[in-house]
C-alpha cells in the first residue's frame, strides 16, 4: 500500500514514495535502501501482518497507525489484509485502549525522571553535551506522553507538534517551544533547564491519568532539582 502525504493527496515535490508491504509471519527479511525513483525519494518498508494489526493495540504506535491506513491506497492485496484493516481503523475506538493509554502516561511519565536528574547532573559539572543529550530525550518523551494522554492522532509527521500543541494547550505549548530555545534562551543550560520545566508540565497535565507510584517519582523529582 502506498502511505505518506502521496495517498493523502496532499504531496509536493519533495514528498517522498511510502510504500509498506505486509508479509507472513516467518517470511525472510526483505530489506529495502532507499532510492531515487523519477526524481523522489522511495522509501519501501517490510512488515508481518501480525506487527502491523498489533500496531492498533499500542496506544502510542495507534495515534499514528490508525490515521495511516485509514488515508491508505491499497496497491495489492491477496490476502485481504489491507480491506480488514480498513474496516477496523473505520470504526476505531480509542476509549478502547484508554486503560492502556493511561498505564502508558504513568510508566512513561516515571521513566522520564531520569533524564531530568541527568540534567542536573550535567549542569553541576558543566557538561553541554550530557545536558544537551538528556534535553532532547526529555522532550520527544514529554510529546508522546502527552499525546498518548489526549488520545491525539497523528495524520503527518510535518503536523506532529503542532498538534500535540494544540491538544495540550498554550501553557504546555509555551513550554514545548521554551524547550526547543526558540525564546531567545540559545545556552546549552537554559535549555535543558527549559527541558525540565517542559517535564513539570507535563506531569501536571497528566496528573490525572497518574497511578500512586508514578505521582510519587514525580513529586520526588521535581523536588529534588526545584523545578
Amino acid at each position: 500500500m502506498l502511505l505518506g502525504s502521496l495517498s493523502r493527496g496532499e504531496g509536493t515535490a519533495w514528498s517522498d514514495i511510502d510504500i509498506e508491504r505486509w508479509v507472513e509471519p516467518g517470511t525472510p527479511a526483505l530489506g529495502s535502501v532507499p532510492r531515487f525513483l523519477d526524481g523522489r525519494l522511495l522509501a519501501i518498508s517490510t512488515n508481518t501482518v501480525d506487527d502491523v494489526f498489533a500496531q492498533l493495540e499500542l496506544p502510542d504506535q495507534a495515534l499514528w497507525a490508525v490515521p495511516a491506513y485509514r488515508a491508505m491506497s491499497v496497491l495489492v492485496d491477496r490476502s485481504g489484509d489491507a480491506a480488514r484493516m480498513a474496516t477496523i481503523v473505520a470504526r476505531f475506538s480509542w476509549e478502547a485502549l484508554r486503560p492502556k493509554a493511561d498505564r502508558f502516561v504513568s510508566l512513561n511519565t516515571a521513566k522520564s525522571a531520569e533524564f531530568v536528574l541527568k540534567i542536573r547532573s550535567a549542569t553541576e559539572r558543566r557538561d553541554e553535551w550530557a545536558a544537551l543529550h538528556a534535553a532532547g530525550s526529555l522532550i520527544g518523551r514529554c510529546a508522546r506522553i502527552v499525546s498518548v494522554a489526549r488520545g491525539t492522532f497523528i495524520t503527518t509527521e510535518n503536523a506532529y507538534y503542532r498538534l500535540v500543541c494544540e491538544a495540550a494547550g498554550d501553557r504546555w505549548a509555551g513550554a514545548f517551544r521554551a524547550s526547543f530555545a526558540l525564546n531567545g534562551a540559545y545556552d546549552a543550560f537554559a535549555q535543558a533547564n527549559a527541558a525540565c520545566r517542559l517535564f513539570a508540565e507535563t506531569a501536571q497535565l497528566v496528573d490525572d491519568h497518574l497511578d500512586t507510584d508514578a505521582r510519587d517519582v514525580v513529586l520526588r523529582t521535581l523536588a529534588l532539582v526545584s523545578v
